[in-house]
């Protein structure tokens, strides 16, 4: 059951009736004008959604007041009477979400002791429940959107952030109605937003589009989604992403196919295009022509030309803070009147996009801090006679990117110089801590004079009194360029690959013995010689794991690009071998490389 904590039984349910019964949280849910009101459109489209995209049987907006859970919209429960449409608070699981103020996912009602009591097992035969909190726009619970499955499921996370935007939809819909005075113009909105959600096509660019927002990592992921999804939710031509750089204060176009990508745009200089108006004014832009656009927003003709775009929205990125991110910029290739335009569903995106843009946003700024901490802890090697290097570290994306990957170069003598590379278990703090623990002792050893046969043995030996639980592979190779050899050991890690001059790689004899912390036997150091012009390659495991997992063929591959690639400086040798093993998604685990041109 996520979203609850460890608090007694006891308290909660006493915390949960004090909300529920809250008088500042029951006044605003009367305010809504919900209860006891007619089905309308617009919110039976949001259930039903909800039902659809998370596969389960019912599907509801409530509201929900002392008393009871109010029924806005039920999708597969067909009852249209307001008096059919509810059931007493004791029997609802939106109580539970009031009481918590957030999420709720339960896998199995029956064996929770917070809701294994509840009426509706028997009544409805409730078996597994998802719901998160329906908003005011002050912030106030008013009830949940939520779903009912009569089967034990397993709730995942993209289940709660589908949950959570179609509740922030719901919550744009209350916002409208209060913003229209006249009440006949309330309803032509929410009809404009039902019949735009009629068709099951939409729902499922819908569903897709917001799990690909969803699982956005970065800026460009974001403006990928919108750009290749979000033009058919809103009936556009094509949609950009425009987002505002920090440390520049330009618009920076991203997501389009009009060979302007990457462009920046100084809001300062503007003046009348549309882009700029929507960042002073905070508020949306439609010009339906171009002949509009030439009398009233000159300064945004050339722009609009080079999208293609007769007609254009330009909706702010706001969040739901406030602060505005960026724009994004709508367009249509004939001419069309604002007042037909989908402004209301445009600004739904806007606000999705700019959540999701944060979002990345921070988990890039999380990265780019961590990733320099990590850097600062993995000096660059020293110049080595005979050797041309290349050393890299990358964070893994899902991460935060500390993580225990290393790589060290140790000149051991004048002709002698050591290449490390390891692997500590884990993505965090203390993995980083513990990385630089088994490097600091590795290299220290090895200048001293440990023969590389007893090198891993003598680092068990040192860390096992101070880190019992670390547990790391390793490879060291150690070049000699007078007799021109390489000396290979292995602690449990991948073998290091050595590219000849004519571009045929093949995997480097080592000798191999369990990880760091595992045993403490000696290894058996294997010796090959080398050509001049050969390329050494030594690596962790996140350079060549692919998602099937499948050893043997990743190897084969990486040693193909290497290959391939063998012909390259070492700088560039490692930005190549980088951004063709992410495929510009960035890398599930930590990478840590060195790539040595053998002079």
């Amino acid at each position: 059951m996520r979203g609850v904590g460890s608090e007694p039984l006891e308290e909660f349910v006493a915390r949960m009736a004090e909300r529920v019964a809250d008088p500042g949280r029951t006044a605003a849910v009367r305010a809504t004008g919900m209860l006891d009101s007619q089905t309308e459109a617009a919110f039976d489209r949001i259930a039903l959604m909800a039902s659809r995209l998370l596969e389960a049987p019912f599907g509801f907006v409530t509201f929900v007041d002392e008393q009871r859970s109010f029924w806005k919209a039920c999708a597969g429960v067909d009852v249209a009477d307001p008096a059919g449409r509810q059931s007493s608070v004791s029997e609802s699981f939106c109580q539970y979400v009031i009481g918590l103020g957030e999420a709720l996912l339960v896998d199995d009602v029956r064996l929770d002791e917070r809701t294994m009591h509840n009426p509706s097992i028997e009544s409805m035969g409730v078996a597994a429940w998802a719901g998160v909190p329906l908003r005011s726009p002050e912030g106030e619970v008013l009830g949940t959107v939520c779903v009912v499955d009569t089967d034990v499921r397993r709730w995942n996370d993209d289940d709660a952030r589908l949950l959570d935007e179609l509740s922030a939809l719901t919550t744009e819909l209350l916002a409208a109605r209060r913003a229209h005075e006249d009440a006949s113009q309330a309803r032509a909105a929410l009809i404009d937003v039902a019949e735009h959600v009629r068709s099951r096509g939409w729902l499922d660019v819908l569903a897709h589009l917001t799990r690909r927002l969803s699982g956005a990592k970065s800026v460009d992921e974001v403006a990928e989604a919108i750009d290749s999804n979000g033009a058919a939710v809103v009936g556009a031509d094509r949609l950009v992403v425009g987002h505002l750089e920090a440390e520049s204060g330009l618009i920076v176009l991203v997501g389009h196919d009009a060979g302007r990508g990457g462009e920046r745009l100084d809001p300062t200089q503007a003046g009348s295009a549309p882009f700029a108006l929507a960042l002073r004014s905070g508020k949306t832009v439609a010009v339906g022509s171009r002949a509009q656009r030439v009398d009233e927003y000159p300064d945004g003709v050339m722009l609009a030309d080079s999208l293609g775009a007769e007609a254009t929205a330009t909706v702010p990125l706001r969040t739901s803070e406030g602060s505005i991110l960026g724009v994004l910029i709508a367009c249509w290739s004939d001419e069309m009147s604002p007042g037909v335009m989908p402004l209301s569903q445009l600004e739904v995106m806007a606000e999705v996009c700019a959540q999701s843009i944060a979002r990345a946003r921070l988990a890039d700024d999380r990265r780019a801090l961590v990733a320099s901490l990590q850097t600062a802890l993995l000096s660059p090697p020293p110049p080595v006679a005979g050797v041309d290097l290349a050393v890299r570290y990358v964070p893994a994306l899902d991460s935060l990117g500390f993580g225990g990957d290393w790589y060290d170069v140790v000149p051991l003598d004048g002709h002698r110089v050591a290449v490390i590379v390891g692997d500590v278990v884990g993505h965090n703090a203390a993995a980083a801590a513990r990385m630089s623990q088994v490097r600091t002792v590795i290299a220290t050893l090895a200048q001293t004079g440990m023969p590389i046969s007893e090198l891993f043995a003598g680092c068990d030996k040192v860390l096992a009194p101070r880190s019992q639980s670390t547990m790391a592979t390793v490879a060291v190779v150690v070049v000699n360029t007078a007799q021109r050899t390489l000396t290979s050991t292995l602690a449990g890690h991948p073998t290091p690959l050595l590219a000849s001059p004519d571009g045929s790689v093949d995997v480097l004899a080592a000798g191999l013995r369990p990880p760091l912390g595992v045993g403490s036997s000696l290894s058996r150091p294997e010796t090959v010689s080398y050509s001049p012009g050969s390329v050494l390659l030594a690596y962790t495991d996140g350079l060549a794991e692919t998602r099937d997992g499948d050893v043997d063929t990743d190897l084969l591959a990486l040693s193909a690009r290497f290959g391939r690639l063998s012909h390259l400086p070492p700088e560039q040798q490692a930005d190549r071998l980088l951004a063709e093993t992410s495929h510009g998604l960035g890398h599930r685990d930590d990478v840590a490389l060195v790539v040595a041109r053998l002079l």
